[in-house]
């Protein structure tokens, strides 16, 4: 029997629970006054408690917002935000019966994967959120076996991964702070104070390319990636020029988003080895296996990483078994949170694989929960978590946790964060 199924049938039977406004609630909620309709972001009780037996799932919030992108972000698949085409986040609260909270973000991006702001929205309102009313919050993976008999995992992966991650999210957060933690000692590590940043370079001139490493620069970054996976000669000219300006010593790398086939890969991975970049990210399509696996022959110095292919742990082990990559890319929103993402740690770590880290643009709680991960398990490569340097706010109460090119993270309970419910009403929007 696998993992999956085995935790399907040990996992507890859930309680019942309603959706009203946005908000899931307990059948003992339901007994009270009736909901004005309104999607509630009253404050709620935060405090770490030494023990949370007998505590329950009582409700899950779900804010669908949009946040403004500083520039335009675009990658082999297209268009993924501007400051006329906000991207779409959509943030979770899980609050128990004693009103102790986790907050989780998904962020979907339509022309990277099938998920929509609609479909996020509509997956944790109507069968997510659901099966997690009336449970137990510390049992994250009885959590994640029921969502899987909600939105059931297949050939594409675990199923809804987004909508998933934001929930997983939520869960950690809220055991930490049961349990008065940090999710880093959930895991068995030790907290980081913080996570490096790669800063990602959009523009496609040379001149472009020189103002936004100028930029990073002066923000306190010193490595720099770029998305490629397009025409040969236009990345040839974009990956010289992101040479040209950037510091000696400073990490490189590229990422196609599955934008090459096999003979557009060889052909441009020589330019990358010769310009000293570290790393290629997803030069493939997916269920390219075996072309992968002839790339990473050619590739030298330059590690072959997977990004996009990994729909779950036995992508990972195929690509292991046939020596295809040198590294993988954690990212919360491609497999469905942080549980899966610490499943993927143990395998590329046994496999002596490199880690990196990488994420959607997001704007408060990703990042830190992506950041958190990468710093308690010791990623040593900048992460490419953009969030910051793309969109146009944070909604995380005192804004980006940024310092000179870093994510700084606080030793608190859960994920240590605190969002700013003003900007969550601000940036709302009606799904």
């Amino acid at each position: 029997m696998d993992r999956r199924k085995f935790l399907a049938r040990a996992a507890a039977a859930l309680g019942g629970g309603i959706l009203a406004a946005g908000r899931l609630e307990s059948r003992e909620e339901q007994r009270g006054p009736p909901n004005s309709g309104r999607l509630k972001t009253e404050p709620v009780k935060n405090e770490p408690v030494k023990n949370e037996k007998g505590r329950k799932i009582a409700a899950v919030d779900v804010f669908p917002i949009q946040i403004p992108f500083c520039r335009e972000f675009r990658t082999s698949g297209g268009l993924i935000g501007s400051p006329t085409m906000p991207g779409p986040h959509v943030y979770v609260r899980i609050v128990t019966d004693d009103g102790s909270a986790g907050w989780g973000e998904g962020r979907p991006a339509r022309t990277w994967s099938y998920e929509t702001l609609e479909t996020v929205v509509s997956t944790s309102r109507k069968y997510l959120g659901p099966a997690l009313v009336g449970r137990d919050p510390a049992d994250i993976p009885g959590a994640r076996a029921a969502m899987d008999r909600e939105i059931a995992p297949g050939s594409c992966g675990v199923g809804q991964p987004v909508a998933k991650a934001a929930m997983d999210t939520a869960l950690w957060d809220l055991k930490g702070k049961l349990l008065g933690v940090n999710v880093a000692e959930l895991w068995g590590r030790k907290p980081g104070d913080g996570q490096v940043l790669s800063f990602t370079v959009c523009g496609s001139s040379p001149d472009a390319i020189r103002a936004e490493v100028e930029e990073g620069l002066a923000a306190g970054y010193r490595n720099f990636n770029c998305k490629i996976g397009r025409a040969y000669e236009d990345d040839r000219r974009e990956i010289e020029a992101l040479r040209r300006w950037t510091p000696e010593g400073a990490f490189l790398w590229a990422d196609a988003n599955r934008g090459y086939r096999l003979p557009e890969a060889l052909r441009i991975l020589p330019v990358l080895r010769d310009l000293g970049f570290g790393a290629l990210e997803q030069p493939l399509p997916d269920h390219h296996g075996h072309e992968l696996a002839e790339l990473r022959k050619a590739s030298g110095p330059v590690r072959i990483l997977v990004d996009e292919a990994l729909g779950d742990v036995d992508d990972l082990r195929n690509f292991i078994r046939l020596g295809a990559i040198h590294g993988v890319t954690l990212k919360l929103g491609r497999m469905g949170g942080i549980s899966p993402n610490l499943d993927v740690l143990e395998i590329a770590r046994g496999a002596g694989l490199d880690i990196f880290l990488s994420g959607l643009t997001e704007s408060g709680v990703a990042l830190v929960a992506a950041s958190a991960l990468g710093a308690a398990f010791g990623v040593k490569f900048p992460a490419a978590l953009n969030g910051p340097q793309l969109l146009a706010e944070s909604v995380l109460a005192g804004g980006w946790p940024v310092k000179e090119g870093k994510v700084v993270l606080r030793p608190r309970p859960g994920l240590g964060v605190d969002v700013d419910e003003a900007a969550l009403g601000r940036l709302a929007v009606k799904v």
